[in-house]
């Protein structure tokens, strides 16, 4: 969204929020659990100060349109965070079955060389 004119104090939080919700992205992107929950733990002040300037006299007289819009990218960003952060889980899930299932082999070769060794010894 091109950003309307807003008092400052609610286009600081809004661009604390925006900047936060892209970290959350790059680091949901890459794989990276801390940057995440730090990103997110960012966001989550910046969603913290953005409702007080909200809430605030200058925030309160903000046009509903503009309010509406923030709203809106502050939805859209939330569901792409979301959309990132299920593909990133179907990732890791994928991995793990992965790493399962050659666990899962190497006991079972394992287990048949300890089989043909009491076999030797009995024949």
């Amino acid at each position: 969204m091109s950003r309307p004119s807003l008092p400052d104090g609610i286009a600081t939080a809004f661009d604390g929020l925006r900047s936060a919700s892209r970290s959350v992205l790059a680091g949901a992107r890459e794989g990276r659990a801390e940057s995440i929950q730090e990103a997110m733990r960012q966001r989550g002040e910046a969603v913290d100060a953005l409702r007080e300037a909200l809430e605030a006299p200058e925030g309160r007289a903000l046009d509903a349109r503009i309010r509406r819009e923030l709203l809106e990218t502050i939805s859209t960003d939330a569901q792409d965070i979301e959309a990132e952060l299920l593909k990133l889980q179907e990732r890791v899930r994928a991995e793990l079955r992965g790493l399962k299932d050659g666990a899962k082999a190497l006991r079972g070769y394992s287990g048949a060389g300890r089989d043909s060794a009491a076999l030797d010894r009995q024949g």
